[in-house]
């Protein structure tokens, strides 16, 4: 029988040293963190393009009623809204 208490010493010391294989993992380790950072990228972009268009549409609204002194103000909410869902891009 072998005696596992004088082999391992010498296993763990060769188990060390042994520099085969360390690529994948340090790819694998670090594989998760990027293409999570690369997926946070991906959503801050889309967030961030979807607040402009809808500043944009806030914008050219508030725009067309500037300048519509005879109009209610029910009419001004009204123009206002048709204006900020014709500026707003389908998806």
């Amino acid at each position: 029988m072998i005696d596992m208490q004088s082999h391992f010493p010498r296993n763990l010391a060769r188990f060390a040293e042994d520099t085969r294989g360390t690529t994948m993992i340090i790819f694998s380790i670090v594989l998760f963190p990027v293409v999570f950072l690369v997926g946070m990228a991906v959503d801050y972009g889309r967030a961030s393009n979807a607040r402009s268009q809808l500043q944009a549409a806030a914008d050219a609204a508030t725009l067309a009623t500037l300048n519509t002194g005879g109009l209610s103000d029910d009419q001004r909410i009204a123009l206002a809204q048709s204006v900020f869902a014709a500026n707003i891009a389908p998806h």
